[in-house]
């Protein structure tokens, strides 16, 4: 049993034994967006000092679909409840 489970039992039974009934609330839709995070490092050799033209050659190499990403390079998830929410 989880903390959120042992504290939703304890007010169950604090508001049983003051006799407060129980309102059933509508139920609702929620969005939640999932958004995965896929990350591979790619090595390219140029002079000392080439930061942007190495960044954009790999832009350049994945924009030609020479570098594709896939499920090994899984790196994150996260996911967001969405503000719109809908009663059913």
């Amino acid at each position: 049993m989880t903390i959120i489970d042992k504290i939703k039992e304890e007010a169950e039974e604090f508001f049983d034994s003051i006799g407060c009934k129980k309102t059933a609330l509508p139920n609702v839709k929620y969005q939640v967006e999932v958004t995965e995070i896929l990350r591979k490092v790619i090595e390219v050799e140029l002079p000392l000092g080439s930061e942007n033209e190495a960044k954009m050659k790999v832009m350049q190499m994945y924009k030609n679909e020479e570098i594709v990403l896939g499920a090994d390079d899984y790196y994150d998830s996260d996911f967001c409840v969405l503000d719109d929410e809908t009663e059913e």
